[in-house]
């Protein structure tokens, strides 16, 4: 929630007075992909982990921008959505969801690239004992 406030909300709202509409869309994507850089470059080593992977800091750089651009493509979207809602309660949702499969998909990824066969996917909730930075769910 804090991100869309700040973003969609605060931000939008300055940006827009000064700049206007469209360049308040690439400034807020722009900002809220530079906001992601150091998260994902100082998590990286702990991505890096899996089977076959350096975690090398060329490796981290590339990581981090890519991130930095997807996460930038998200915020024009989340953007979008907060001009045609009025609100930022709908980017707020939009970008709940997105975590949340972003989070699904990577503890996927990590199963298998650690060895978890396809058979497994569904019997396996808890990845933490792989992943010390995520917290334990409960195991079935």
């Amino acid at each position: 929630l804090f991100e869309e406030v700040a973003f969609r909300g605060v931000l939008d709202a300055i940006w827009r007075l000064r700049r206007g509409k469209r360049a308040t869309r690439l400034a807020t994507a722009a900002a809220f992909g530079a906001w992601h850089i150091l998260p994902t470059y100082l998590f990286y080593p702990e991505m890096g982990a899996a089977r076959g992977s350096s975690g090398s800091s060329g490796v981290r750089v590339m990581a981090a921008l890519s991130g930095a651009v997807l996460t930038g493509l998200s915020g024009f979207g989340f953007t979008a959505l907060r001009e045609r809602s009025g609100s930022v309660a709908a980017p707020w949702m939009a970008h709940a969801v997105v975590n949340t499969v972003s989070y699904l998909a990577a503890r996927r990824a990590w199963s298998v690239a650690n060895g978890a066969g396809l058979s497994d996917l569904g019997s396996r909730l808890d990845v933490s004992d792989e992943l010390p930075v995520w917290r334990p769910v409960a195991r079935v």
